[in-house]
């Protein structure tokens, strides 16, 4: 693989197990659902 490539990678994994943390957070605390615009 391609430096470039893997540093694409890591940087979507990355991306991705942030967002999904962030939203089983949101989802576990009902008092943070007011960040989802409401």
């Amino acid at each position: 693989m391609l430096q470039k490539e893997r540093a694409a990678m890591n940087k979507f994994v990355l991306f991705y197990n942030c967002n999904t943390s962030f939203f089983r957070e949101a989802h576990s605390h009902p008092h943070l659902s007011r960040f989802n615009g409401q």
